[in-house]
């Protein structure tokens, strides 16, 4: 593994080493970045014993001093660590005993990985052999109570599957693997830490209740559930389900924090702050009100929060969206799951979906029970009260989802909840069945669109925007339909920008606790948006654009509203590229 040589020796390389696997018996996959001379040999082994173990160490010995003999190296981008410390003194030779006194002067009583690198011990493979994994690995102890929808050896198996490979500590731009460990890189912070603390679990190592400890829950707190390592793990590990299964031990242990059950019922309040939506306003757009709400409540005062609109999405629904519609044969009905954003902050994002899907003939129900996902509460580990919401949503939607009817989201998040969490902690019959019919907006328009049934008649559109892809919409797994279907207005021009996670990841960046590490998460974004020469910024995601309006007076869109106002659907629409006169509120 990780042999690197000058590249002029590969045809070299490549037939002695054949020769040598030959001598072993040995057969071996290989990877190579070929321009750089570097080779990733793979063996077909059993997994070593104390007893066959000497057979991996001559191998590596006969295949060093081949790599030697072609003035190679036998580490090219990675560390020595125990696998190739033994053989580091036959590559340096003098030079070796230099290595030696540097360490001895710095490290002189060996606390600094002691036996790495220098090591006078030439089988250092034998003598530090780790037992193979088992294949089934042990379940979590039975005394320890599990809140999500799986068994002992279905956790266990979850957390087994991360291997330590690693590639979650990457901080490489062009992926967006934990957010968290990209500010904070410390191996408490990296995703496979959260594994082999659920490993522990299983194990014994650790105790029942350790997993609703605060220690615990400090870690798991370092995960806000935006999928970005379960999506890029070469194993798909399900961490953030797992930090889920650990904040709600916490939550039934301890209670919710109350930031976390302030911002987790943001659906309550918003009934409330509704029916007084200018004194709201007031309050969430004045210096000393936000100072109290930050003090007393733990909501970061300098974050930029979306003002209250007069009147709520669902009261403003015209009749004929709240009765069922009879299935036609050419055009079949579709529900609308209007979650807390649009109901309270942006009607005018359900105003603009029932416009657009009308205008293709498609008939729209807007059940007047439901409520909001509970993304909030299920991600502080609330489950209890996200369990309430979901069940009177399912009795909402259950029996349209029986009969084929679509559900469609115009919040990622909410689509994101409804289609996997709920699932995962709602013991229901029609839980699947809802899941299956759940469909993000975008999405849903693009398949119009395929299927040669999405109106073009377009009306040009002179703007320039930057598009920013939200972490939950990564995580359905769909791709950027709504930036493909913006591609469709005639003299629209969008940027899509690649700064990676917003930072918002819903109630987190707006808590006092997180406002800084959100911002840091969140800064080559929010440095973009105050340098763009763009019009306007544009996403799904009502958190993410928090963010991108954060020390900006630029507007963020929902891409739904160009559609309905290249179409010409909604008088008036154009004023959502007018600049964002107040302070402590977004657009």
């Amino acid at each position: 593994e990780d042999i690197a040589i000058p590249p002029a020796e590969l045809h070299e390389l490549l037939l002695k080493a054949q020769a040598i696997f030959r001598k072993h018996q040995v057969i071996t996959s290989l990877y190579a970045h070929a321009a750089a001379g570097q080779i990733h040999f793979r063996p077909f082994m059993d997994s070593p014993t104390p007893e066959t173990a000497s057979q991996l160490e001559n191998l590596a010995r006969d295949l060093y001093e081949l790599v030697y003999s072609l003035g190679g190296t036998i580490g090219g981008e990675h560390a020595a660590g125990l696998s190739r410390s033994g053989f580091i003194q036959d590559q340096y030779g003098p030079l070796y005993a230099v290595f030696r006194q540097i360490k001895e002067l710095f490290d002189p009583h060996q606390l600094m990985n002691p036996g790495k690198v220098i090591c006078d011990d030439p089988h250092l493979i034998v003598h530090n052999l780790r037992p193979a994994p088992k294949l089934q690995p042990e379940p979590m102890q039975p005394l320890v109570q599990l809140n999500l929808r799986w068994n002992p050896q279905e956790i266990a198996t979850e957390s087994s599957r991360c291997n330590g490979c690693g590639m979650c500590r990457t901080t490489s731009p062009d992926t967006r693997m934990c957010p968290v460990f990209r500010i904070d890189p410390l191996e408490d912070a990296s995703p496979r830490a959260k594994a082999n603390l659920i490993r522990g679990l299983n194990s014994g190592q650790l105790r029942e209740e350790d997993l609703s400890s605060p220690e615990m829950k400090r870690i798991a707190n370092l995960c806000f559930n935006c999928k970005q390592c379960q999506l890029e793990c070469p194993t798909n590990v399900n961490i953030p389900h797992l930090m889920i299964e650990a904040k709600t031990a916490y939550v039934a242990a301890h209670g919710l924090d109350r930031a976390d059950w302030f911002l987790s019922r943001v659906h309550w309040l918003g009934a409330l702050a509704g029916r007084a939506p200018l004194f709201s306003n007031w309050v969430l757009g004045s210096g000393l009100p936000r100072w109290m709400l930050d003090k007393f409540v733990g909501i970061a005062r300098h974050r930029k929060l979306p003002p209250f609109a007069r009147q709520n999405f669902m009261k403003y629904a015209q009749r004929e969206w709240l009765v069922r519609p009879v299935r036609r044969s050419d055009k079949p009905p579709v529900v609308y799951f209007v979650d807390h954003y649009t109901n309270y902050h942006d009607p005018e994002l359900g105003k603009a979906l029932v416009a657009v899907l009308r205008h293709h003939g498609i008939p729209v129900y807007v059940p007047g029970g439901q409520i909001s996902s509970g993304m909030a509460m299920f991600s502080a580990g609330d489950i209890d009260a996200a369990r309430k919401n979901a069940e009177r949503n399912l009795r909402e939607l259950a029996e349209l989802a029986r009969d084929g009817v679509r559900i469609i989201c115009t919040e990622p998040a909410a689509a994101l909840c409804l289609k996997y969490e709920y699932p995962m902690f709602v013991d229901h019959p029609d839980v699947q069945v809802l899941a299956n019919a759940v469909v993000e907006a975008g999405a849903f328009l693009r398949e119009l669109h395929h299927e040669n049934s999405l109106h073009l008649e377009f009306n040009p559109l002179r703007v320039d925007l930057d598009y920013h892809t939200p972490c939950h919409l990564r995580a359905l797994g769909q791709g950027t339909p709504f930036r493909d279907l913006l591609n469709l207005i005639p003299k629209l021009n969008v940027h899509t920008i690649e700064k990676g996670c917003s930072g918002m990841a819903g109630a987190y960046g707006l808590t006092s606790a997180n406002f800084r590490d959100s911002l840091r998460i969140g800064w080559k974004l929010v440095s973009h948006m105050k340098r763009t020469k763009a019009h306007a910024g544009v996403t799904e995601c009502s958190s993410c654009m928090l963010q991108m309006e954060q020390g900006t007076t630029l507007p963020t869109v929902h891409p739904l509203k160009l559609l309905a106002w290249s179409y010409g659907l909604i008088p008036g629409l154009e004023q959502i590229m007018e600049p964002i006169p107040r302070r402590f509120l977004t657009s």
